[in-house]
């Protein structure tokens, strides 16, 4: 019977941003338009009153959410 189990909760980082800059005939000066990385993801622990040992946490140590994704040219931001 498991009691005690240690866990590594990681939250999500967030995405690389975008630098660039948009050249066009119409607009002379030009400007940045590079978009802003996406937030990383969440990780959300919900507590079960039912549940009477730790056992199925046994080969689990380590929990992760996923990555943001990068920015892009157009001002386009990340997932």
């Amino acid at each position: 019977m498991l009691d005690k189990k240690r866990i590594t909760v990681i939250a999500g980082t967030g995405g690389r941003g975008a630098i660039s800059f948009i050249h066009e005939r119409s607009r002379p000066l030009g400007g940045p338009d590079g978009g802003n990385g996406g937030m990383g993801g969440s990780v959300n622990i919900v507590a079960r009153s039912r549940l009477r040992s730790l056992a199925e946490f046994e080969r689990i140590s380590r929990i992760a959410a996923e990555p943001g994704a990068g920015g892009g040219g157009g001002e386009r931001t990340g997932k």
